[in-house]
């Protein structure tokens, strides 16, 4: 069995004399990336944190960088819910230092251990 598992959250990015670029960071989860263009950076980010989170997964460390990082899960969603109040950032991001803030969606892959199991002696 095959899921795919979408973790959607902000970043912002500015450009940085000092860094000779541009830089884009994650408030909710305190990571940072570097790119030459904005666009570069964006994509950095983007990987950067699916990376992060693929590791954090491998490693069984995600449920507790999620908590450490102030998430929970939501009781009854969706019906408890209304979903305007699910798409809200729940991090505040200092608009003073950055230039403008960004969507990141980040997919997150996983295959149950039985068919990995059937793919390596296939």
């Amino acid at each position: 069995m095959k899921i795919k598992v979408t973790i959607s959250l902000k970043g912002v990015v500015r450009q940085d004399e000092v860094a000779g670029g541009f830089v884009t960071f994650c408030p909710a989860l305190t990571i940072y990336a570097h790119g030459k263009t904005s666009e570069d950076a964006m994509l950095a980010m983007e990987k950067t944190l699916s990376l992060y989170l693929e590791t954090c997964f491998r490693r069984g460390t995600l449920d507790s960088v999620l908590k450490k990082a102030g998430f929970e899960p939501v009781a009854g969603y969706p019906a408890a819910i209304p979903l305007t109040q699910i798409d809200q950032e729940f991090v505040a991001i200092e608009k003073l230092k950055y230039d403008s803030a960004f969507d990141i969606e980040v997919p997150v892959y996983l295959v149950a251990q039985a068919q990995v199991s059937e793919l390596q002696h296939a």
